[in-house]
């Protein structure tokens, strides 16, 4: 059997999608991706590696919630989002090779349970993932660096 060609390649994905809700306050959302296997990358020659296209990535989120103080409500929720490594530019060189990486954004928060306010402290790669987006044999693109914020929310 012939190796697929890049439109192939694509189309042999799989994805695959999750949610439930395990108590009343938890909820859990999981995506997950991949391709025909596992291993390690193959020669770019070979004809089967997509540029920009790590053959497993996946997310994974948890949102929390509990009544407090009556009208109030406490909120956490986390998020991982994960990818392999893979090729970042067509020409498929050595250089372009990004790794793995796991990228972890947070937030806690307080507000009403009539949703007309609420506060939240957000932290955007918890753990300071310096992982490059892209990079060929002349660039870089550089990670995302940590953000933190304070959100307010409210309705008049």
């Amino acid at each position: 059997m012939a190796e697929p060609g890049a439109g192939q390649a694509a189309a042999m994905r799989t994805s695959r999608r999750l949610l439930a809700v395990v108590p009343a306050a938890l909820a859990l959302t999981c995506f997950a991706a991949c391709g025909d296997d596992d291993g390690p990358p193959e020669p770019p020659s070979s004809g089967s590696v997509m540029p920009g296209a790590p053959k497993l990535t996946g997310n994974l989120g948890v949102d929390y919630q509990l009544p407090v103080w009556g009208d109030k409500v406490f909120h956490a929720s986390a998020n991982i989002a994960v990818s392999s490594g893979f090729y970042s530019d067509t020409a498929l060189s050595r250089y372009s090779w990004i790794g793995k990486s796991a990228i972890v954004d947070a937030s806690v928060g307080l507000g009403k349970l009539n949703k007309t306010f609420d506060v939240s402290l957000i932290v955007k790669n918890l753990f300071n993932d310096d992982t490059p987006l892209s990079k060929s044999w002349s660039s870089v693109t550089p990670a995302i660096p940590r953000n933190v914020g304070i959100q307010f929310t409210g309705k008049l």
